[in-house]
C-alpha cells in the first residue's frame, strides 16, 4: 500500500478478518480503525482503537468510551426535534459539549461560527488557537481536546452527518472534495469579516426556522 501510494482513512474489521497479524497491518496504514463490540466481548484484547458504545443521551448527542478512554459522541436526529441528520443553533440556545470528556471524537461534521472565543483546542494533534470572527470546520472522527471555558464562547453552530448530504447529492465523495474536510494539508479554520459571515448566518437562521417549523409538501 505504501509503494502504491494508497492511504486508508477509515477501516472496519468484521468476522473472519480479525487475526492479530491482519489487524496490526491494517491498523498501521489507516487513520481510524474499528472492530465490532461483539468481538471485544469474545475476548479479543489486542485491538486498541475499538469503540464500546453506550446509549446515554447528552444534549442530543450520546457518548461511549473506547479502550483508550476516548469518547465517541454520536448525533441524534431527535436533538433538533425533526427527522433530519442536521441541526443548527446558537450557543445560547444549546450548550456546547466541549467539556463532555477531555478527549473525544464525533460522528458528524461540525461548523462553528465564533463571535467570541478564547482558549485553544487540539484537533487531530494540531493546536488551534481560538479567536473571534473565525469559522472552524471539524470532520467526523477527528480527535478533539478542547481547552476553553464554555461561558466565554459565543457562536453559531451547524452539525450534520454524511448521510444528510448523500440524500441530496449523487456524489458520495462530495465532502471529501472540499478543501477543509477530511484532509490534513490545510488549516481547518479561517477568518470571516462581518460582511462575509452575515449571509451565512442568515442562511443558518432560515434553516433553523424550517427545522423547528417544517413545511409539509403535499
Amino acid at each position: 500500500m505504501v509503494n502504491a501510494g494508497v492511504h486508508i482513512y477509515r477501516a472496519r474489521m468484521d468476522c473472519g478478518s480479525c487475526s492479530e497479524e491482519i489487524v496490526s497491518i491494517v491498523e498501521s496504514h489507516c487513520k481510524l480503525f474499528y472492530i465490532p463490540v461483539s468481538f471485544l466481548k469474545k475476548g479479543i484484547t489486542f485491538v486498541s482503537k475499538s469503540y464500546k458504545m453506550r446509549s446515554k443521551d447528552t444534549y442530543g448527542i450520546y457518548n461511549g468510551n473506547t479502550a483508550e478512554h476516548i469518547s465517541l459522541l454520536k448525533y441524534s436526529k431527535s436533538s433538533c426535534g425533526v427527522d433530519f441528520l442536521l441541526n443548527t443553533a446558537e450557543s445560547t440556545e444549546k450548550r456546547g459539549w466541549f467539556d463532555t470528556d477531555k478527549r473525544y471524537r464525533t460522528d458528524f461534521f461540525e461548523f462553528y461560527f465564533f463571535r467570541k472565543a478564547e482558549g485553544y483546542l487540539f484537533l487531530a494533534g494540531e493546536r488551534i488557537d481560538l479567536h473571534p470572527d473565525m469559522l472552524l470546520v471539524i470532520s467526523p472522527f477527528q480527535l478533539q481536546e478542547w481547552h476553553v471555558e464554555i461561558d466565554k464562547l459565543d457562536y453559531t453552530f451547524l452539525v450534520f452527518q454524511d448521510e444528510f448530504v448523500n440524500q441530496f447529492l449523487s456524489d458520495k465523495y462530495f465532502m471529501y472534495r472540499l478543501l477543509y474536510c477530511y484532509q490534513h494539508d490545510y488549516p481547518t479554520w479561517f477568518d470571516l469579516t462581518e460582511e462575509e459571515v452575515r449571509p451565512l448566518l442568515n442562511l443558518l437562521g432560515n434553516m433553523k426556522k424550517e427545522l423547528r417549523e417544517p413545511i409539509a409538501i403535499i
